[in-house]
């Protein structure tokens, strides 16, 4: 697996993760995968719910999304977000399996961030593991 992370020169950051794969995945496949690593990556404690990542589901959206446009979500707000700014998007391109977070905005800086960016990389790494396996 490979991960990258850019910090583009407006202050937004890119985070890049991808695995070989050797199937094909749909991007709603991929979504739907993802979203399950979140959920048991916080032993259920944070979920995807009327479109954001909640905890539990219900509280209010840490990272809330727009309405899926292709194989991506526009970042909408929440309050891990800056700004509504940015987008996830999930693709099984030829030979790999990709999930990427680009252009996001976050509100928290320094440690806080490397701790979300730790957490979007297990999480990542967690669902990249799970969509090779859908593929054997």
């Amino acid at each position: 697996m490979e991960s990258t992370t850019t910090r583009n020169d407006d202050g937004t950051f890119d985070i890049v993760q991808r695995a070989p794969l050797s199937g094909q995945l749909t991007s709603d496949e991929l979504q739907r995968l993802y979203w399950r690593e979140v959920r048991s990556t916080t032993f259920g404690l944070v979920r995807f719910s009327r479109g954001a990542i909640r905890p539990f589901g219900v509280w209010p959206a840490l990272i809330a999304f727009g309405p899926e446009v292709g194989d991506r979500r526009p970042i909408a707000g929440g309050v891990f977000a800056r700004q509504p700014y940015g987008s996830i998007a999930w693709s099984a391109q030829t030979g790999a399996a990709v999930v990427s977070l680009e252009e996001y905005a976050p509100r928290l800086n320094g440690r806080f961030f490397d701790a979300e960016r730790w957490f979007h990389d297990l999480a990542g790494r967690r669902f990249l593991a799970r969509a090779v396996r859908a593929c054997r």
